[in-house]
Protein backbone atom coordinates (compact mmCIF):
# COMPACT_ATOMS: atom_id res chain seq x y z
CA UNK A 1 0.00 0.00 0.00
CA UNK A 2 1.37 3.40 -1.01
CA UNK A 3 0.05 6.63 0.42
CA UNK A 4 -0.16 9.85 -1.56
CA UNK A 5 1.71 12.87 -0.26
CA UNK A 6 -1.58 14.46 0.83
CA UNK A 7 -2.37 11.47 3.06
CA UNK A 8 0.93 11.59 4.91
CA UNK A 9 1.35 13.30 8.28
CA UNK A 10 2.32 16.96 8.12
CA UNK A 11 5.75 16.67 9.68
CA UNK A 12 9.41 17.29 9.11
CA UNK A 13 11.25 14.62 7.12
CA UNK A 14 12.44 11.68 9.16
CA UNK A 15 16.23 11.49 9.25
CA UNK A 16 17.35 7.95 8.52
CA UNK A 17 20.87 6.68 7.88
CA UNK A 18 21.96 3.49 6.16
CA UNK A 19 25.54 2.32 6.61
CA UNK A 20 26.93 0.19 3.77
CA UNK A 21 30.30 -1.32 2.92
CA UNK A 22 29.53 -1.45 -0.83
CA UNK A 23 29.84 -5.24 -0.77
CA UNK A 24 27.55 -7.64 -2.59
CA UNK A 25 24.66 -7.20 -0.12
CA UNK A 26 24.64 -3.40 0.05
CA UNK A 27 21.94 -3.06 -2.59
CA UNK A 28 19.65 -5.32 -0.54
CA UNK A 29 20.18 -3.24 2.60
CA UNK A 30 19.34 0.03 0.85
CA UNK A 31 16.41 -1.55 -1.00
CA UNK A 32 14.94 -2.86 2.25
CA UNK A 33 15.29 0.57 3.84
CA UNK A 34 13.39 2.17 0.96
CA UNK A 35 10.75 -0.57 1.04
CA UNK A 36 10.08 -0.33 4.78
CA UNK A 37 9.98 3.48 4.86
CA UNK A 38 8.34 4.06 1.48
CA UNK A 39 5.37 5.96 2.93
CA UNK A 40 7.44 8.07 5.32
CA UNK A 41 8.75 11.47 4.28
CA UNK A 42 12.46 10.93 4.86
CA UNK A 43 15.89 12.46 4.57
CA UNK A 44 18.05 9.46 3.74
CA UNK A 45 21.79 9.51 4.33
CA UNK A 46 23.83 6.76 2.72
CA UNK A 47 26.98 6.39 4.80
CA UNK A 48 30.14 4.65 3.65
CA UNK A 49 33.61 4.61 5.18
CA UNK A 50 36.45 4.32 2.68
CA UNK A 51 38.73 1.33 2.97
CA UNK A 52 41.29 -0.38 0.80
CA UNK A 53 42.13 1.17 -2.56
CA UNK A 54 38.70 2.64 -3.37
CA UNK A 55 38.69 6.44 -3.41
CA UNK A 56 35.73 8.76 -2.82
CA UNK A 57 34.89 9.17 -6.50
CA UNK A 58 34.75 5.41 -7.00
CA UNK A 59 32.63 4.98 -3.86
CA UNK A 60 30.11 7.56 -5.04
CA UNK A 61 29.93 5.89 -8.45
CA UNK A 62 29.20 2.53 -6.78
CA UNK A 63 26.47 4.06 -4.62
CA UNK A 64 24.90 5.77 -7.64
CA UNK A 65 24.86 2.41 -9.44
CA UNK A 66 23.20 0.72 -6.44
CA UNK A 67 20.57 3.48 -6.26
CA UNK A 68 19.48 2.87 -9.85
CA UNK A 69 17.92 -0.43 -8.73
CA UNK A 70 17.12 0.42 -5.10
CA UNK A 71 15.00 3.45 -6.04
CA UNK A 72 12.41 1.04 -7.45
CA UNK A 73 11.33 0.38 -3.84
CA UNK A 74 10.57 4.03 -3.11
CA UNK A 75 7.07 5.49 -3.20
CA UNK A 76 7.50 8.13 -5.89
CA UNK A 77 4.64 10.23 -4.49
CA UNK A 78 6.61 10.76 -1.27
CA UNK A 79 9.18 13.47 -1.89
CA UNK A 80 12.02 12.07 0.18
CA UNK A 81 15.62 13.16 -0.34
CA UNK A 82 18.84 11.16 -0.56
CA UNK A 83 22.34 12.33 0.23
CA UNK A 84 25.65 10.51 0.41
CA UNK A 85 28.22 10.83 3.19
CA UNK A 86 31.68 9.38 2.59
CA UNK A 87 33.83 8.93 5.70
CA UNK A 88 37.62 8.92 5.36
CA UNK A 89 38.84 7.79 8.76
CA UNK A 90 37.41 5.68 11.59
CA UNK A 91 33.92 4.37 10.74
CA UNK A 92 32.46 4.49 14.24
CA UNK A 93 34.02 7.82 15.18
CA UNK A 94 32.74 9.56 12.05
CA UNK A 95 29.33 7.93 12.37
CA UNK A 96 29.02 9.12 15.97
CA UNK A 97 29.96 12.66 14.97
CA UNK A 98 27.43 12.64 12.14
CA UNK A 99 24.72 11.23 14.41
CA UNK A 100 25.44 13.91 17.02
CA UNK A 101 24.92 16.53 14.30
CA UNK A 102 21.92 15.02 12.48
CA UNK A 103 20.17 13.09 15.29
CA UNK A 104 19.03 10.19 13.11
CA UNK A 105 15.84 8.49 14.23
CA UNK A 106 16.84 5.13 12.80
CA UNK A 107 20.01 3.56 11.45
CA UNK A 108 19.91 0.65 9.00
CA UNK A 109 22.90 -1.60 8.49
CA UNK A 110 23.67 -5.00 7.06
CA UNK A 111 24.10 -7.84 9.53
CA UNK A 112 27.14 -9.54 8.02
CA UNK A 113 28.66 -10.54 4.69
CA UNK A 114 28.38 -14.23 5.64
CA UNK A 115 24.96 -15.41 4.39
CA UNK A 116 24.54 -18.25 6.90
CA UNK A 117 26.00 -16.53 9.96
CA UNK A 118 24.08 -16.06 13.21
CA UNK A 119 26.53 -13.42 14.46
CA UNK A 120 26.74 -9.76 13.54
CA UNK A 121 29.81 -8.61 11.71
CA UNK A 122 32.21 -6.29 13.58
CA UNK A 123 30.96 -3.04 12.01
CA UNK A 124 27.30 -3.85 12.65
CA UNK A 125 28.12 -4.83 16.23
CA UNK A 126 29.99 -1.57 16.81
CA UNK A 127 26.99 0.38 15.52
CA UNK A 128 24.59 -1.56 17.75
CA UNK A 129 26.65 -0.95 20.87
CA UNK A 130 27.51 2.71 20.30
CA UNK A 131 24.77 4.50 18.34
CA UNK A 132 21.74 5.66 20.34
CA UNK A 133 19.24 5.57 17.46
CA UNK A 134 16.92 2.65 16.80
CA UNK A 135 18.78 0.09 14.71
CA UNK A 136 17.46 -2.11 11.91
CA UNK A 137 19.70 -5.08 11.16
CA UNK A 138 19.19 -6.36 7.61
CA UNK A 139 20.51 -9.88 6.87
CA UNK A 140 22.02 -10.99 3.54
CA UNK A 141 19.10 -13.33 2.81
CA UNK A 142 16.33 -10.82 3.52
CA UNK A 143 13.19 -11.18 1.41
CA UNK A 144 12.49 -7.85 -0.26
CA UNK A 145 8.79 -7.76 0.56
CA UNK A 146 6.90 -5.65 3.07
CA UNK A 147 6.49 -7.61 6.34
CA UNK A 148 2.95 -8.64 7.22
CA UNK A 149 3.82 -10.77 10.26
CA UNK A 150 6.27 -9.58 12.94
CA UNK A 151 7.44 -11.30 16.12
CA UNK A 152 8.10 -9.49 19.41
CA UNK A 153 10.00 -10.95 22.33
CA UNK A 154 7.87 -10.48 25.45
CA UNK A 155 10.26 -8.94 27.95
CA UNK A 156 9.87 -8.69 31.71
CA UNK A 157 9.29 -4.95 31.79
CA UNK A 158 6.93 -2.80 33.77
CA UNK A 159 3.78 -1.79 31.96
CA UNK A 160 4.85 1.86 32.17
CA UNK A 161 7.87 0.95 30.03
CA UNK A 162 5.66 0.07 27.06
CA UNK A 163 5.98 3.65 25.82
CA UNK A 164 9.07 2.57 23.89
CA UNK A 165 6.70 0.62 21.59
CA UNK A 166 4.33 3.57 21.05
CA UNK A 167 5.25 4.47 17.48
CA UNK A 168 5.84 0.88 16.44
CA UNK A 169 2.25 0.30 17.56
CA UNK A 170 1.06 3.06 15.20
CA UNK A 171 3.08 1.56 12.35
CA UNK A 172 1.60 -1.90 12.97
CA UNK A 173 -1.96 -0.58 13.24
CA UNK A 174 -1.66 1.49 10.08
CA UNK A 175 -0.56 -1.43 7.91
CA UNK A 176 -2.63 -4.14 9.62
CA UNK A 177 0.43 -6.20 10.49
CA UNK A 178 -0.03 -9.41 12.49
CA UNK A 179 2.03 -9.66 15.68
CA UNK A 180 3.45 -12.76 17.31
CA UNK A 181 4.12 -12.42 21.04
CA UNK A 182 6.84 -14.89 22.02
CA UNK A 183 7.14 -15.69 25.73
CA UNK A 184 9.79 -17.98 27.19
CA UNK A 185 9.11 -20.01 30.34
CA UNK A 186 11.38 -22.80 31.59
CA UNK A 187 8.69 -24.46 33.71
CA UNK A 188 4.98 -24.27 34.57
CA UNK A 189 5.55 -22.12 37.65
CA UNK A 190 7.41 -19.50 35.64
CA UNK A 191 4.75 -19.70 32.94
CA UNK A 192 1.97 -18.88 35.41
CA UNK A 193 3.97 -15.99 36.84
CA UNK A 194 4.60 -14.51 33.40
CA UNK A 195 1.33 -15.25 31.60
CA UNK A 196 0.06 -11.81 32.60
CA UNK A 197 2.87 -10.26 30.54
CA UNK A 198 1.21 -11.39 27.34
CA UNK A 199 -2.09 -9.92 28.53
CA UNK A 200 -0.36 -6.59 29.14
CA UNK A 201 1.17 -6.64 25.66
CA UNK A 202 -2.22 -7.51 24.17
CA UNK A 203 -3.86 -4.65 26.05
CA UNK A 204 -1.23 -2.24 24.78
CA UNK A 205 -1.69 -3.28 21.14
CA UNK A 206 -5.52 -3.35 21.63
CA UNK A 207 -7.18 -4.07 18.25
CA UNK A 208 -4.11 -5.50 16.51
CA UNK A 209 -4.44 -9.15 15.47
CA UNK A 210 -2.01 -11.11 17.62
CA UNK A 211 -0.84 -14.67 18.15
CA UNK A 212 0.82 -16.04 21.28
CA UNK A 213 3.71 -18.49 21.34
CA UNK A 214 4.93 -19.93 24.64
CA UNK A 215 8.34 -21.59 24.50
CA UNK A 216 9.57 -23.95 27.22
CA UNK A 217 13.21 -22.93 26.97
CA UNK A 218 15.57 -20.49 28.59
CA UNK A 219 14.99 -16.96 27.32
CA UNK A 220 18.10 -15.99 25.39
CA UNK A 221 18.78 -13.83 22.37
CA UNK A 222 19.80 -16.74 20.14
CA UNK A 223 16.89 -18.95 21.28
CA UNK A 224 14.43 -16.23 20.28
CA UNK A 225 16.01 -15.75 16.85
CA UNK A 226 16.12 -19.49 16.15
CA UNK A 227 12.55 -20.00 17.32
CA UNK A 228 10.95 -17.28 15.18
CA UNK A 229 12.46 -18.71 12.01
CA UNK A 230 10.11 -21.65 12.50
CA UNK A 231 6.86 -19.68 12.89
CA UNK A 232 6.91 -18.08 9.45
CA UNK A 233 7.25 -14.46 10.51
CA UNK A 234 9.00 -11.94 8.27
CA UNK A 235 10.71 -9.64 10.78
CA UNK A 236 11.18 -9.16 14.51
CA UNK A 237 11.30 -6.41 17.12
CA UNK A 238 13.34 -6.41 20.30
CA UNK A 239 13.85 -3.82 23.01
CA UNK A 240 17.46 -2.78 23.57
CA UNK A 241 18.34 -1.24 26.93
CA UNK A 242 20.09 -2.17 30.15
CA UNK A 243 17.66 -4.84 31.38
CA UNK A 244 16.63 -6.55 28.15
CA UNK A 245 17.61 -9.96 26.85
CA UNK A 246 19.62 -8.89 23.80
CA UNK A 247 21.53 -6.14 25.62
CA UNK A 248 22.44 -8.32 28.60
CA UNK A 249 23.55 -11.12 26.28
CA UNK A 250 25.84 -8.76 24.37
CA UNK A 251 27.35 -7.39 27.58
CA UNK A 252 27.97 -10.85 29.02
CA UNK A 253 29.31 -12.61 25.92
CA UNK A 254 30.60 -9.82 23.69
CA UNK A 255 28.47 -11.31 20.89
CA UNK A 256 25.37 -9.90 19.21
CA UNK A 257 23.38 -12.49 17.34
CA UNK A 258 21.40 -12.03 14.15
CA UNK A 259 19.11 -14.05 11.93
CA UNK A 260 20.41 -15.07 8.48
CA UNK A 261 16.95 -14.36 7.03
CA UNK A 262 14.92 -12.02 9.22
CA UNK A 263 15.49 -8.28 9.70
CA UNK A 264 15.42 -7.16 13.33
CA UNK A 265 14.36 -3.74 14.62
CA UNK A 266 16.01 -2.89 17.93
CA UNK A 267 14.13 -0.12 19.71
CA UNK A 268 16.19 1.84 22.20
CA UNK A 269 14.89 3.89 25.12
CA UNK A 270 16.86 6.93 24.01
CA UNK A 271 14.78 7.06 20.82
CA UNK A 272 11.36 7.19 22.50
CA UNK A 273 9.30 9.98 20.88
CA UNK A 274 7.16 12.45 22.74
CA UNK A 275 3.56 11.30 22.94
CA UNK A 276 2.44 14.18 20.73
CA UNK A 277 4.69 13.21 17.84
CA UNK A 278 3.00 11.88 14.75
CA UNK A 279 2.65 8.53 13.05
CA UNK A 280 5.84 6.82 11.86
CA UNK A 281 8.11 9.21 13.75
CA UNK A 282 10.14 6.36 15.22
CA UNK A 283 10.23 3.89 12.33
Amino acid sequence: MNLSQSELPDTQPRRTLVAVDLGEFSEKVISYLFLLTRDILSEYTIFHCLEGTIDEKQAREKIDKILVQARNYLNKSVKSSIKIHIAHNDLLEELQLLHAKENFGTVFTGATNKPDSWRLGPNAQAIMMNISAGIVIVPPNVDLSFPSNISILVEKVQKSSFSFLHTFHEFVSHYGIFLNFVLFAKDKQELEEERRLIEEYQDFFDSTITFNFIVEQEQTHINFLRYIEGIHCEAAVMAWHETTTAFLSAKQTGIIYCSPKLPILYIKKKTIPDKDQVLFKEI
